[in-house]
Order: structure tokens, then C-alpha cells, then sequence
């Protein structure tokens, strides 16, 4: 049977120096601030349990627990200090401050957002964070080695990645806002999800498994070069207004939406063999653009410039590829 440690006050601080808790059981603290005055001082905790109305304030100190089990209405402040959780838990309360907190192991579920964490979040090769919000994990640097889990999230992910690990969207809509070039791993992007990206940087170097939809809104040039596998779609958004050249080596890129069309300005279009041009808008180009695959389009198609290739039947109607007007 695990020893456990009821700490209970209803008013003031509880701060733990060096003799700290002996136990490898459980820590429960309930109506209470602990502070912490040194490294490690609550020992070889299995559980940190906290309650509603409990605060625990690591004052720039070291500590490893098994599990973290936060209630809501909790406060868990790493004011500069470095949280490891070794069997991962649940955080219904807030998390906040800078520092460092490493998942080392098990899944940590993390309910909420958590605007007021800045710190370094490590998610060791192994382990999984789980967020149902994309500010789960505050706007400090994620360093994904395993897996981070964004469920029925909706929302800007702040956060810089890095590592090689794995980002997998279930049944959300997360834009990427952070510097994620260190990032080598994957975005996996399931049939209900979308993520949306407005520069190469956020993209690092990752692979996209993208079963759902991958929304392109650069409004400079870029080059796609992730590797982007899957039965989902890729969607240049009305944002999208770069001048530049745009080339589809492989796949389907789709302009605009049902209910928005757009104007690609894109001064050349090139559609290679196994690549795919589709939409709801108006593709606009003023230099010769080569076509070698299927265009498709829902609507009106108008072409300014030449187009070279060999003609395909498209979704609704086939349109001449040497003319201004799709041939009905």
C-alpha cells in the first residue's frame, strides 16, 4: 500500500526545504499554497495530488513526480523551475510560468487553456501530452519527441516545435503561428481536422499525413517541399496572393471553397502529370502556364495567358485548353 501525505490549511503558505517528504506515495494538498525552498523537496512522489482552491509554486526549484493530478481551480506555477513527470497525469487546473515541464513518460491531459505558460515543454520519445485546446500548452517552445494530441481543439498554436516526434489533429481546426524549423516529425491530420499554415518556417521539415484538409495561406513565395501523403486535400486560401510561379509536382491543390472563390495571382501555373488543379474560383495567369494533368473547376474558369497541353475532361463540363472559355 503507497504511503500518502494529506497537506491541508486554509490560509497561507506551506513551504518544504530540505528534509522534504520521505514517501514514495502519494502527496495530497487541498486549501493550500506549497512553495517549494529547494530541489526535490517532496521527494519520490508517485501522484502530486492538488485540489480546487491549491496552488503549488515551484519557485525556481527541480521536481520529479510520477503523476501530476491538478483538480480544476488549481494553480500549477513553475515560476522558473523544471517539473518532470515521469507517468504523465491530469491537469484541469492552470499551468503558468516560465521554466520547464517534461512529459518523461504516460500521457498528461491537459484540459483547457493555459494563455499564462511560457515555459519549455518537452515531450520525451514514449510519451504523449493530450490537448483539447491549442493554447493547452501556453506559447512557450514544444520540444515533440513523441506525441502531441490536439482533440476537438480549434484555435492558433503559438508554440515553436522542434525534435522528431509526432503532431496529430483529431476532430480539430489548429492554424500553426510558431517557428516549428526544428521540427523533422509529422503532422498527421485526420478525415475531420484542418491545418492551416501561412509560412514554410511553420512546416519545418515535418511530413503531412493529411487525411482531412491542409490550408495554404502564404501571402509570399514558398516552396512546399514537406513530403504531404494521404486521401485529404490541400487548399490555397483567398489569402494566398503571392505573384510567383506556382508549381504542382504531385497531388491536388484546390482553389477558394463553395461559398468564397478566389483569384489565384500566381503569374505562372505549372501542373505537372501527376499533379492536380481544382476550384471554385478564377485562375488567373499572365504568362504561358503547362498544363500536363487534369484541370478541374466548379463554375467559370478564365485563363489570361497560353496554355500548353493536351485537353481532359473535367468534373462538370471539358473546357479547350487553347481558350479564354471553358468549351460547354
Amino acid at each position: 500500500m503507497q504511503d500518502k501525505a494529506v497537506v491541508t490549511r486554509t490560509a497561507g503558505n506551506v513551504g518544504r526545504s530540505t528534509s522534504g517528504f520521505k514517501n514514495h506515495g502519494i502527496i495530497a494538498a487541498q486549501q493550500v499554497n506549497l512553495a517549494m525552498l529547494n530541489d526535490n523537496v517532496l521527494g519520490k512522489t508517485s501522484e502530486l495530488k492538488l485540489a480546487d482552491a491549491t496552488g503549488f509554486d515551484m519557485r525556481g526549484h527541480a521536481q520529479t513526480v510520477g503523476k501530476l493530478t491538478a483538480g480544476k481551480g488549481s494553480l500549477t506555477s513553475l515560476n522558473g523551475g523544471h517539473l518532470t513527470l515521469t507517468d504523465g497525469g491530469e491537469s484541469a487546473g492552470e499551468l503558468a510560468g516560465t521554466g520547464r515541464l517534461t512529459v518523461a513518460g504516460g500521457t498528461l491531459n491537459v484540459a483547457g487553456a493555459n494563455a499564462a505558460l511560457k515555459a519549455t515543454t518537452t515531450i520525451a520519445r514514449g510519451a504523449t501530452a493530450s490537448l483539447n485546446n491549442a493554447l493547452g500548452l501556453g506559447t512557450g517552445n514544444i520540444v515533440a519527441a513523441g506525441l502531441l494530441n490536439l482533440n476537438n481543439a480549434a484555435g492558433v498554436l503559438y508554440n515553436s516545435l522542434s525534435d522528431a516526434g509526432k503532431v496529430a489533429l483529431n476532430a480539430s481546426d489548429v492554424a500553426l503561428a510558431g517557428d516549428n524549423s526544428g521540427f523533422s516529425g509529422t503532422f498527421a491530420v485526420d478525415n475531420a481536422s484542418t491545418l492551416s499554415v501561412s509560412a514554410v518556417r511553420q512546416l519545418g521539415t515535418a511530413a503531412v499525413a493529411n487525411n482531412g484538409k491542409l490550408v495554404l495561406n502564404a501571402d509570399d513565395s514558398w516552396t512546399l517541399k514537406n513530403s504531404v501523403t494521404g486521401s485529404g486535400s490541400v487548399t490555397l486560401d483567398e489569402a494566398a496572393q503571392w505573384t510567383g510561379a506556382t508549381d504542382i509536382n504531385a497531388g491536388a491543390v484546390i482553389l477558394g471553397s463553395p461559398d468564397k472563390s478566389m483569384t489565384l495571382a500566381s503569374q505562372q501555373v505549372n501542373v505537372q502529370k501527376d499533379g492536380r488543379l481544382s476550384g471554385f474560383g478564377v485562375s488567373v495567369s499572365s504568362r504561358p502556364s503547362f498544363i500536363f494533368a487534369r484541370v478541374s473547376y466548379h463554375g467559370h474558369f478564365r485563363e489570361h495567358g497560353h496554355y500548353r497541353g493536351q485537353k481532359y475532361a473535367l468534373h462538370q463540363k471539358t473546357m479547350d485548353l487553347h481558350s479564354a472559355e471553358p468549351a460547354l
